[in-house]
């Protein structure tokens, strides 16, 4: 089997004009770090043929993370956060297809922490 990062950057032009990953892997230092380098790499190795971003949510509400906002424990997490909600599906779709679409033409490259502010908070900035 040939590695997808050998393949990737000689079949994705041919298919693609955007390509979006999503990360949801936490904010330690190296996973943050690792996470934006991989994108800005194959950014810059996919360019000017394909656009390459990411998307790095927060807690969503979705089926998949229920356990983590089910039974209240959702409601004292948002009250962390500065806009004092979770966020919900459509605000990651809304991001994700201004990305892919034409409106995200000169974006690449570049990962977007869509945390409802919980980022800066969590940081100690906010």
């Amino acid at each position: 089997m040939v590695p997808f990062y050998l393949v990737l950057p000689k079949l994705a032009p041919k298919l693609l004009k955007a390509m979006l990953g999503v990360w949801s892997g936490g904010f330690g230092q190296e996973a943050c770090l690792l996470a934006f380098a991989t994108i800005r790499l194959l950014a810059a190795e996919m360019a000017p043929q394909v656009r390459v971003n990411c998307l790095a949510p927060g807690l969503v509400k979705t089926d998949f993370a229920r356990v983590l906002w089910e039974d209240g424990r959702g409601e004292q997490v948002a009250q962390h956060y500065p806009l004092h909600r979770l966020g919900e599906p459509e605000d990651v779709a809304g991001a994700t297809l201004f990305l892919a679409a034409e409106t995200g033409r000169w974006i690449t490259g570049q990962t977007w922490v869509l945390d409802g502010g919980g980022l800066i908070k969590f940081s100690g900035v906010g």
